[in-house]
């Protein structure tokens, strides 16, 4: 009976490890998307404040 339950408790480890780092490898994946997100809206932002003082400058 012990050993069942010693058996049952390790693969329920892995269970819970291989979840866990699916769930921080996920938030890793959403964070560089943010972080990308972030980036490209200030080059926008940035390109359009170009464009707008070279039209200023004209």
């Amino acid at each position: 009976m012990h050993g069942y339950y010693q058996k049952n408790l390790k693969k329920w480890y892995k269970t819970l490890n291989s979840y866990m780092n699916y769930i921080s490898y996920a938030e890793e994946r959403q964070a560089r998307q943010m972080i990308m997100r972030r980036r490209s809206t200030g080059q926008l932002k940035r390109s359009h404040l170009k464009t707008d003082q070279c039209k200023i400058e004209r």
